[in-house]
C-alpha cells in the first residue's frame, strides 16, 4: 500500500522537517506500548524504517504480536493519518539475505549501515556520561501499512 506523498516525503531520511513517529504495539493480551522515534525512511514508498534504540518493550510486543499502529507529531501538531498495519525487526545476527515484507537485510544495511558500525553521542557536558560512550545500531523495526486512517481535527 502506497503510502500519501506528503507522508512518503515527510518519512524520508533526507528530510529536514522534524517529525517523531509513535510506534504502538501490544501483547495479545492487550497490554500495549508506544515508542517515540525520532528518526524514520521510507522504501518503496510503503515500507517505513524505525531504528531499534533501545526498544525493549517493542520488541518483546512484537515477538508475540506483530499487529502495529503508527502516527506522527511535528512541532506544529499531529499529521493527519494514523497507519495500521504489521511491524517486526531486522536485526542484528540475521543474514544480509534475511528478508521481511520483500525487504532483505543487505538492502537496510545499505541504507543505514552496518551493524558494527558506531556512533558517538553529542555530550554537552564534561562530565563522565551515566550512559555508554558509543551506540552501536543492533537493530531495525520494518513497518508495513495495510491500512490508513484519516484523522479530524
Amino acid at each position: 500500500m502506497r503510502l500519501p506523498a506528503e507522508l512518503a516525503r515527510r518519512l524520508s531520511a533526507e528530510s529536514d522537517e522534524t517529525l517523531v513517529a509513535l510506534l504502538a504495539t501490544s501483547l495479545s493480551d492487550g497490554r500495549s506500548n508506544i515508542l517515540p522515534v525520532p528518526f524514520t525512511d521510507i522504501v518503496h514508498d510503503e515500507l517505513v524504517l524505525l531504528p531499534d534504540l533501545f526498544a525493549q518493550k517493542t520488541k518483546v510486543n512484537l515477538n508475540e504480536n506483530r499487529a502495529a499502529a503508527l502516527s506522527f507529531a511535528t512541532p506544529e501538531g499531529t499529521l493527519p493519518w494514523v497507519l495500521e498495519g504489521v511491524a517486526d525487526i531486522v536485526q542484528w545476527g540475521h543474514p544480509r539475505r534475511f528478508t521481511l515484507f520483500g525487504l532483505s537485510a543487505g538492502q537496510v544495511l545499505e541504507r543505514w549501515g552496518d551493524w558494527d558500525e558506531s556512533i558517538e553521542p553529542v555530550l554537552e557536558t564534561s562530565e563522565p556520561a551515566a550512559r555508554p560512550t558509543v551506540f552501536a545500531q543492533r537493530g531495525v523495526i520494518v513497518f508495513k501499512p495495510e491500512r490508513i486512517v484519516e484523522v479530524q481535527a
